[in-house]
């Protein structure tokens, strides 16, 4: 998601010493409190962020008795340039065109397959719909309401989410269950 969707972000680390650390944790509530063993793992696992590194930087560091540079995360956030996508940030394309054209045409026949249940005053609870084991639910006002104005408008907001994302399982599948839950 977060590479379908660029956001900017900083690294801040605050450093304490152990010791203080420990205290902090011993005056919270009991049941909130670190075992000293599972605080000992946590400290040994901690691996602290490297401003050389390109995903944790910008980074800013403060220490307990220190103010933390809010001006200086602000303009990282907002006004320094972004850095340049490389192979790891950029989305990978799902697959070749044949995977569009195969979403293309199964939800177009799941959209048709719909209008003609419509049009012929099928008044089951649910619809059957080629390319999918499950049923389109829907009550009757749902189905007097249904337009292809707005079955397309679903139609495009799932090829949009499924283009952002890698699909798992089947897509007439995955199309009826995105239409309960717009339905519902």
């Amino acid at each position: 998601m977060s590479k379908a969707v660029p956001t900017r972000q900083v690294t801040v680390q605050c450093e304490i010493p152990e010791a203080l650390a420990w205290e902090w944790n011993l005056t919270r509530p009991t049941v909130q409190q670190y075992t000293k063993p599972v605080f000992e793992h946590l400290i040994q696992r901690f691996e602290a962020p490297d401003p050389h590194n390109r995903w944790d930087s910008p980074f800013f560091s403060v220490l307990a008795n220190e103010d933390l540079d809010l001006e200086g995360i602000y303009n990282s956030l907002f006004f320094n340039k972004a850095p340049k996508q490389n192979q790891s940030t950029q989305q990978k394309p799902i697959s070749g065109s044949s995977f569009l054209s195969s979403l293309e045409k199964v939800t177009s026949d799941i959209i048709q397959a719909l209008l003609e249940a419509q049009k012929n005053g099928d008044d089951t609870a649910g619809i059957k719909v080629p390319h999918s084991s499950i049923q389109v639910i829907r009550d009757s006002e749902m189905l007097q309401s249904m337009n292809l104005a707005q079955l397309s408008r679903f139609k495009r907001q799932f090829i949009t989410m499924t283009k952002a994302g890698s699909v798992q399982g089947q897509v007439g599948d995955l199309f009826v269950q995105y239409l309960n839950s717009q339905f519902s």
